[in-house]
């Protein structure tokens, strides 16, 4: 992937097309050394460029495939999947490369963005552009700004705002929010004004909420129409973006305006709407300050007391707790998921030779698995009994009353994708292991033979889902 980068800057100053793409940089209003910092570069306009300079050997080959950077669509012709594009390369937390995304030049050449799709290196929903790169740049992140696009980021940072990020081509995650309550104390979403945004803010919200600890703040800024952060910042400076930035809307200002719209506060059925509605977003707050202030604003809209309605708080404290203390991790999240709904079993393939892989849970997955294909009548609370006398059974209990906030439409999607997360992890592990030893010891004819295998299973799977 470095390798991928370092080809995609040397393009951009040596391709035949680099004085157009130079322009077009220069145009945007960015200066070489925000180019240099974010590694922006170019991926040349013919079909082979990446193919031929990166993939000279077979392993090579096989590798460009498997990272997304090459497509195959007859046997051996592969293609380079980024094309006449300007690109940016996206780097995770120790600022590895790990994935890109191209952006057109001109509007008739495709999408505007083109992202890398997800590999066993890169999973959008945990990845965040230039969180790296602000976290060079800044001793200390006292705030990070969400905004939608790469070219907001640098645009930005080329302003002298240089914390902000983006999601990559998906609204802001759980995971997202997770990782930046982690890193800093503020977290602002800038976003345009229009129903889009407003609909990105809402998801942004919902997904920041368990992380609302005491001390952490998330506000809101919505931009005019027609405006994003890169023309914004370009026609009026760092200084008055800045003093967007600072009068940005706490979010519990956004969480009423959502939630009053659909309701008729002036009838009781409008006000028992709202309150039905707001109790259980506030209950997933762990700060005790934030859900005092919300339930007095609360009680002001509908006419009630904050002890009334502080009363109705469907056991708060149990779901903080276990966002506290209990962080779910992609193998909690699956596990979680199994024991809640033990029918999602029957929607991932048995794989018990996974059981020897040396990735804390997995044990405990594939016999949860196991116990629900066996017995597909089990409820949740029958799959605790039969767990009651075993070492995990203080952890599955944490995770059948886990919220998960989940659409059930959703569940068996969400379900399949972390359990392929964890496939993936599982396989990478023991090819690694492998890897490493026919480097330092060597390998016999099995291994070897499971090596390839390895290699061309990841590399299917991969390429069926893409």
């Amino acid at each position: 992937m470095l390798q991928t980068a370092r080809f995609y800057q040397h393009q951009l100053k040596h391709h035949k097309n680099s004085s157009l793409v130079i322009d077009y940089v220069k145009g945007r209003g960015l200066s070489g050394e925000t180019v240099k910092h974010y590694m922006i570069g170019y991926a040349p306009s013919e079909w082979e460029s990446l193919c031929q300079q990166v993939g000279r050997t077979p392993q090579q080959r096989q590798q460009l495939l498997e990272l997304k950077l090459a497509s195959e669509k007859t046997p051996g012709r592969q293609f380079d999947f980024f094309r006449d594009r300007l690109m940016f390369p996206i780097r995770d937390k120790r600022g590895r490369v790990i994935a890109f995304g191209g952006r057109v030049m001109s509007k008739d050449q495709g999408p505007k963005y083109l992202n890398s799709p997800e590999t066993r290196i890169f999973h959008k929903g945990f990845e965040l552009y230039g969180l790296f790169e602000a976290k060079q740049a800044n001793d200390k992140l006292d705030c990070v700004v969400i905004v939608e696009g790469y070219m907001d980021v640098v645009a930005l940072a080329e302003q002298g705002i240089n914390y902000a990020v983006a999601a990559l081509g998906t609204a802001t995650t759980a995971e997202h929010m997770h990782t930046l309550f982690r890193t800093t104390d503020t977290v602002i979403c800038c976003y345009d004004g229009d129903r889009a945004g407003k609909d990105a803010a809402w998801r942004a919200l919902e997904n920041a909420l368990p992380y609302l600890k005491d001390g952490k703040s998330l506000r809101f800024v919505f931009l005019p129409d027609g405006e994003d952060p890169d023309s914004l910042v370009q026609q009026e400076g760092k200084e008055a973006f800045e003093t967007r930035l600072t009068h940005a809307d706490d979010f519990s200002k956004v969480l009423f305006d959502k939630l009053a719209q659909s309701c008729e506060l002036t009838s009781d059925a409008g006000k028992a709407k709202l309150m039905s509605e707001a109790l259980p977003m506030i209950s997933k707050i762990p700060s005790d300050y934030y859900q005092e202030s919300l339930l007095e604003k609360l009680a002001r809209l509908i006419g009630r007391t904050r002890e009334q309605l502080s009363a109705k708080l469907a056991t708060p404290k149990q779901q903080h707790n276990i966002e506290r203390k209990f962080k779910i991790t992609p193998m909690r999240r699956a596990i979680g998921l199994l024991i809640q709904h033990p029918q999602l079993a029957t929607s991932v393939e048995y794989l018990p030779e996974l059981a020897q892989m040396n990735i804390p849970g997995i044990q405990l997955l594939l016999e949860l698995q196991s116990v629900c294909l066996q017995n597909t009548h089990y409820t949740t609370a029958q799959l605790l009994e039969y767990f009651r006398d075993m070492p995990q059974y203080d952890a599955l209990k944490k995770l059948a009353v886990w919220r998960h906030d989940i659409n059930e439409q959703a569940l068996t999607e969400e379900f399949q994708n972390t359990f392929q997360f964890i496939e993936d992890q599982c396989l990478n592990f023991r090819l690694e292991t492998l890897l490493i030893k026919d480097k330092t010891e060597g390998l016999n004819s099995e291994e070897r033979l499971e090596c390839a295998l390895l290699t061309q299973a990841l590399s299917s799977r991969r390429t069926s889902q893409n």
